[in-house]
């Protein structure tokens, strides 16, 4: 049957195309895989350092991050792995108030040909119990100071991409700016501006949108509150009419449950982005 033929033909030939086709996509991946990144290897601590590196460096940085998503970042210590990882790298960029231990290292770093910057150093911390507050990445505006230091760092230690880090770095900073005026716009209708969550995380974004955050625990997580400090909430989520008790979605919510159960409020996620 000419028909049967001639569809067995075609048939055919598409097969022959199927199989060239596959072999010439898996030659070019296998090519891409051997062929060598172009630009410069970072390494930061913990996500949020990692997200603003990968930001304002684009295509020209390839940044891999130390602190594995959903771990506790004020708790984590180095392997000897991770820090072989970092004297491989052309830069290491962290945030000393939270990681010591990455203050510790810049000198041996520099002397491997590593540089490294604290993000911290670009700005002004507050004190939280004596201690400086780490959580400087959630304050849009202090933001800003941070991009642009990872931004000179970059034209530091790679010079050839600088307009191209530049760039970037406006365009971030323009959205920064743009998600300030959106917090200032929102939250000026606030008439409760008191706000219940697991662990002291909120003081920047606190101070610069005039809230209160009243936590559970201090800037670790980890930390046990105090029955007189469950009471003291509980009494004031009565007082203030708090329908809301937040937790984070990388940590247990029973305290916040507990609490919220105690005076008829609802628990919800306000992610710390660590």
């Amino acid at each position: 049957n000419m028909r049967r033929v001639l569809f067995l033909f075609i048939f055919l030939l598409f097969l022959g195309s199927l199989v060239v086709t596959s072999y010439l996509l898996y030659e070019r991946g296998k090519n891409a895989e051997n062929k060598p990144f172009s630009g410069i290897r970072v390494v930061a601590t913990f996500y949020p350092v990692a997200e603003f590196a990968r930001q304002v460096g684009g295509p020209f940085v390839n940044v891999s991050t130390l602190v594995a998503p959903g771990a506790e970042p004020h708790e984590y210590e180095p392997t000897p792995q991770d820090m072989a990882h970092i004297r491989e790298s052309r830069g290491f960029l962290f945030l000393g108030v939270l990681h010591p231990w990455s203050v510790k290292i810049q000198s041996d770093l520099e002397k491997a040909g590593v540089a490294s910057l604290d993000i911290g150093s670009a700005v002004s911390m507050s004190t939280l119990d004596g201690n400086p507050d780490p959580h400087i990445w959630l304050d849009p505006v202090l933001v800003q100071k941070e991009i642009f230091a990872i931004r000179d760092f970059f034209v530091k230690i790679d010079s050839s991409h600088a307009a191209a880090y530049r760039a970037n770095a406006n365009r971030y900073v323009d959205l920064l700016q743009k998600l300030d005026e959106q917090y200032r716009t929102e939250l000026s209708f606030c008439d409760v501006r008191e706000v219940i969550v697991a662990h002291d995380a909120f003081s920047y974004l606190a101070s610069r949108y005039h809230l209160k955050f009243l936590s559970i625990v201090g800037i670790s997580s980890e930390e046990e509150p105090s029955a007189q400090r469950l009471a003291t909430l509980t009494k004031l989520a009565r007082e203030r009419q708090i329908h809301f008790i937040y937790f984070e979605s990388s940590a247990s919510s029973k305290l916040s449950d507990t609490l919220a159960s105690e005076v008829g409020a609802e628990t919800l996620v306000l992610n710390p982005l660590e």
